[in-house]
């Protein structure tokens, strides 16, 4: 038999295997962590958008803005949803560190900016750049940073804080 015709029965046996059964509880934070690093991503791309027009290089049609402009939407969702998935102490430091870092960021761009720029786009334009670069310091810095015990040993139930969600109709 040829190569090909190996790959394709390979596949079709693994097509009638059955997946782990995948648990609301274990699949959420992954979510989560998809969905908070798509909005990191979204708002590091305008940063770069923005920094790169302050420098004269703008966005003319919807092909420039979905160029290497871009990544770090597809980035910061694959890596959160990841992080989520396998780390859940891990994803609330990225999340805690990269909001942390897009605060300290925006207030750092929003004071230069108005040194380096003229108002008012000086102003927001360093806000803007300065709250993407600070997001994405931050998310690294979390994501890298270690917990206190090591890592070892998951935390106990009598350590997690319940949190609901109730809607009434």
């Amino acid at each position: 038999m040829q190569p090909r015709r190996y790959a394709l029965l390979a596949l079709l046996a693994l097509g009638f295997l059955r997946p782990p059964e995948a648990r609301a509880q274990d699949i959420l934070p992954a979510l989560v962590g998809g969905a908070t690093g798509l909005v990191a991503g979204g708002y590091v791309s305008i940063g770069i958008v923005t920094f790169q027009a302050r420098r004269g290089e703008y966005l003319y049609s919807t092909d420039d803005a979905l160029g290497w402009h871009a990544s770090p939407i597809l980035v910061g969702s694959g890596v959160g949803f990841m992080i989520g998935l396998l780390d859940q102490e891990r994803l609330r430091r990225t999340v805690i560190g990269g909001a942390a870092g897009g605060a300290a960021g925006t207030a750092v761009g929003v004071l230069l900016g108005l040194r380096f720029w003229d108002p008012p786009e000086g102003k927001w334009a360093g806000g803007v750049i300065g709250g993407a670069a600070g997001l994405l310091l931050g998310s690294i810095v979390g994501v890298l940073w270690r917990s206190e015990d090591g890592g070892e040993e998951a935390p106990t139930d009598a350590a997690r804080i319940p949190i609901g969600v109730r809607i009434s109709f």
